[in-house]
């Protein structure tokens, strides 16, 4: 993944919202962005599954789109709940990685089949170290000061093999949806853990 795509939009996007003075939070957290969506932004999201279909090579043209479906939303959350720029960051992170991998599952390129091995597989004990290589990954991707083992691009790669989702509904390219979906996940996992701990970090100032 190239760090100017998550970075310019997750920027783009953050900067679009505006930080004005917000309302009196209602502490509903990450749940109150699906609650903002109109229609037609719903509809602009779902559409991206298509944007997919040509593997990696489009990661970085969704992204784009996706910080601009998921902004008004985020936007409305910051009004109502009273985030700061960097809850806002982590809440948009969050936001692109749940809409993401969800416009993906729904466009059905990746069968349900292959989504069920996707799943049984990421669940799987033995592969317990694939989403931390994938965050870790996702995250030096990003700018981040963490730093990536030797070993986790190998990580990624066997998982999507062990799975047998190197080939398959949609030829080669199922392997790079399968890539991008962990990428989604991850990048999910990353945003909810942040804004998690700066809530809870928020909390315990109190």
């Amino acid at each position: 993944m190239k760090r100017f795509s998550t970075v310019t939009a997750i920027a783009i996007a953050t900067a679009a919202l505006g930080l004005s003075a917000p309302a009196a939070a209602q502490d509903q957290g990450l749940a109150c962005i699906e609650s903002q969506y109109t229609q037609e932004q719903r509809d602009q999201v779902a559409a991206l599954g298509a944007e997919m279909d040509g593997g990696m090579a489009f990661f970085q043209p969704v992204i784009g789109q996706l910080a601009g479906a998921i902004t008004p939303a985020i936007g409305a959350c910051v009004q109502s709940e009273g985030w700061t720029q960097e809850q806002t960051q982590f809440a948009t992170i969050a936001e692109m990685g749940r809409q993401g991998a969800a416009a993906l599952r729904a466009h059905g390129t990746l069968t349900a089949d292959e989504l069920a091995r996707f799943d049984a597989a990421l669940a799987d004990p033995a592969n317990a170290d694939v989403m931390p290589a994938v965050m870790r990954l996702v995250g030096a991707g990003m700018g981040g000061s963490g730093e990536p083992s030797a070993d986790d691009g190998e990580k990624l790669g066997q998982f999507v093999s062990n799975a047998q989702l190197e080939i398959g509904n949609a030829g080669t390219n199922t392997g790079e949806l399968s890539t991008m979906l962990l990428i989604f996940i991850a990048l999910q996992n990353m945003g909810e853990m942040q804004f998690a701990a700066m809530a809870a970090s928020a909390e315990a100032a109190e």
